[in-house]
């Protein structure tokens, strides 16, 4: 049979222990909330660098690429951006396709004329950005890193 002592002492500890652990875990919920920064994600207006007025697109299946021709409205567009195209008729939603070349194109009657080069890994990939970005449509181009 237990000593009635030792139990006693087992027990004190076992209820020490617990108080002790809860605290240390509250710290720890306390600390990790006030490490975490929330950062606001900036307005869509302010990330815009340029405008491109689609005159033409279409897949180069040697190279793997899909060409967006274009006449550059305002702005620069430069290796890395994202082309903002809307999801087929919405206004609301939109998806982007990173530019992975520009390319300024030399038209006797045309100044401004560029393409942008957006890399397919395949076929299907150039179809969907075929059937997404339309002749006759103006985009937008925005400048935004995902920061790691």
């Amino acid at each position: 049979m237990t000593d009635p002592l030792v139990l006693s002492v087992v027990l004190f500890a076992a209820a020490i222990g617990a108080i002790v652990g809860r605290a240390w875990a509250g710290r720890r919920r306390i600390a990790s909330r006030s490490a975490r920064q929330v950062v606001p994600a900036p307005e869509y207006d302010a990330l815009i660098r340029a405008r491109v007025a689609v005159h033409d697109r279409f897949y180069l299946e040697r190279r793997g690429v899909f060409v967006v021709e274009g006449e550059l409205l305002e702005g620069e567009v430069r290796c890395g951006m994202m082309l903002a195209v809307p999801y087929f008729e919405s206004e609301d939603v939109l998806t982007g396709a990173r530019v992975e070349e520009v390319q300024p194109l030399a038209f006797h009657d045309a100044d401004g004329r560029l393409g942008l080069v957006l890399g397919c890994r395949t076929e299907r990939e150039a179809v969907f950005w075929h059937e997404l970005i339309r002749e006759g449509q103006t985009l937008d181009v925005i400048d935004y890193e995902l920061e790691s």
